[in-house]
């Protein structure tokens, strides 16, 4: 028996998918990526060059469908031109509600240890 939170995940996928919202899960099933072309009014551009910025850490579960984990790593690598610290992780057998499911207690330790490391004195 399936968990509610894969249940919930599995039904979001397929929503998207029926809907054409998620060009990603479409083209992750043919086994690549591609960039999903989004009218102007829902794009932001977002500057990835910006070095001025904080440091960025993106989480994901290796078994989330919503965004997955191929994904987040497309998303990190355009960052790569940034002199800010950009760092992933990735969370074995999580789904991608990793940070609401249960173990979130140790997804959120391992982002405060990150966030410690990254600023001592700013992470209580």
């Amino acid at each position: 028996m399936q968990s509610p939170y894969l249940e919930r995940e599995a039904a979001a996928t397929n929503l998207a998918r029926s809907t054409g919202a998620d060009a990603h899960c479409r083209a992750r099933s043919r086994g690549r990526l591609r960039r999903r072309q989004l009218p102007p009014a829902l794009a932001d551009e977002v500057d990835t060059q910006n070095s001025g910025r904080g440091p960025l850490l993106l989480i994901s579960g290796d078994k989330a469908h919503t965004v997955p984990e191929t994904v987040t790593r497309a998303t990190l690598k355009q960052y790569r031109h940034s002199e800010a610290v950009t760092y992933i992780l990735s969370f074995p057998d999580r789904v991608h509600s990793l940070t609401i499911d249960s173990g979130r207690r140790e997804v959120a330790d391992t982002v405060l240890d990150w966030l410690r490391k990254k600023n001592p004195e700013g992470v209580r």
